[in-house]
């Protein structure tokens, strides 16, 4: 009995096997499991081959920490919060290398990717890319730039609308103030009126003249205002322009501004440190430290003045 019942599951195991086989479902899933199983086959020898090229070219070109910041060595120093930071080598060949540092100073990770620089086809404007990937994540840094004609240009604009901005302000203020004290002045009686002041044409005409120079000097103070304020966000535009640094990357002169955009995938700056978050996408500030310290002098100045 105990042999028949054996011999039944068996048999009823293999035909429900049989069944799982064939059935179209199983076999889908069954490709579907075998296509992910190369994906994650090939991804494994992409990273295993990203690391090593990393760990070699990295080892070549170390980083010292104290010379970032000297643009003219084509090194970058970029703070993405008050605490953390990534340093960037700028290669002539568009390769770039960038070195995630902690509040430590630790190294968290390394990413290598590409930079380049891409000019406006219609506009002045031009954009600084720096994208790197490295295991398991992605960074993408963006700065706005323009030719260095259009900064002399900005700047000498900035300088003159700034003078007319004063100017303009303290005229504004003058005619606004005469415009309301003399708005409600109104023109003298008829000395030989042929309808009289009490009728109702009289009246009406009165009314009206009275809130047409009303409405006249409300119409001039707002167009005033709507000019002043086209005036100031002109003035303003070219002061962003004007407020641009420049910087030297492999020896070419950039004018770029100094906060930037960062986006990453997968990595987000948390506070004192950076933390994977696979397949989250991160949008953020950042700012390019200018400092560069080998450009300080020390020590007299030839042809200074010497003290008897």
């Amino acid at each position: 009995m105990i042999f028949k019942n054996f011999i039944q599951i068996l048999c009823l195991s293999y035909t429900l096997g049989f069944s799982a086989i064939f059935s179209p479902e199983a076999q889908k899933f069954r490709e579907q499991a075998i296509k992910l199983r190369k994906e994650v086959r090939i991804l494994e020898e992409e990273l295993l081959e990203q690391r090593n090229i990393s760990a070699t070219q990295i080892d070549e070109n170390p980083i010292d920490v104290s010379e970032v910041g000297n643009y003219d060595n084509k090194r970058l120093n970029i703070h993405v919060t008050n605490s953390l930071k990534t340093q960037c080598i700028l290669e002539d060949n568009s390769n770039t290398y960038i070195r995630l540092i902690d509040k430590q100073g630790d190294i968290f990770d390394h990413a290598i990717g590409k930079w380049f620089y891409k000019k406006s086809r219609f506009g002045i404007g031009a954009n600084l890319f720096i994208r790197a990937r490295g295991i398991g994540f992605c960074i993408n840094y963006k700065f706005l730039s323009v030719s260095q004609s259009e900064y002399r240009k900005a700047v000498n604009t900035k300088s003159q609308f700034t003078s007319y901005q004063k100017e303009l302000t303290v005229l504004s203020n003058r005619i606004i103030n005469f415009l309301e004290k003399t708005e409600d002045i109104t023109p003298p009686e008829r000395l030989f009126p042929i309808i009289s002041k009490q009728s109702l044409l009289s009246r009406f005409i009165n009314f009206s003249g009275k809130w047409f120079r009303k409405t006249k000097y409300q119409i001039i103070k707002t167009f005033l205002r709507v000019y002043i304020n086209s005036f100031r966000s002109s003035v303003d535009k070219w002061r962003d322009i004007a407020d641009l640094s420049e910087i030297k990357i492999n020896g070419q002169n950039y004018i770029i501004k100094k906060s930037g955009k960062l986006n990453t995938r997968s990595l987000i700056p948390l506070f004192d440190t950076w933390v994977r978050l696979p397949g989250y996408r991160y949008t953020g500030q950042c700012v390019l430290d200018l400092s560069n310290p080998r450009s300080s002098r020390t020590g007299g100045r030839i042809g200074g003045i010497k003290k008897a």
